[in-house]
């Protein structure tokens, strides 16, 4: 038809985290990455992305999840996890 129809943004973050729960990594990590490259504007597929780091253990990537969350919607809960990874907490 010559457009492109894009996976439902709640969807593809239900996945993930579904995904996320079972310690399916890989699988986590491809569906919040899917949901970023079809939604690159909306806050919440960068602070979903920041949570599959924090289950892997790398608090940096998280905090850079987190900040460009956070450069697109100034959201206090991004913001408060933000601090605490920033604070070792």
């Amino acid at each position: 038809m010559g457009y492109k129809v894009t996976p439902f943004e709640p969807l593809l973050n239900d996945l993930g985290y579904g995904f996320l729960q079972q310690k399916n990594y890989g699988k986590a990590y491809a569906f919040f990455k899917m949901n970023i490259d079809n939604h690159p504007k909306s806050w919440n597929t960068y602070d979903s992305m920041s949570d599959y780091y924090i289950a892997i253990g790398n608090k940096e990537k998280a905090i850079e999840y987190l900040t460009k969350a956070l450069g697109l919607k100034d959201n206090p809960s991004t913001k408060e996890r933000l601090d605490k990874l920033k604070n070792g907490k």
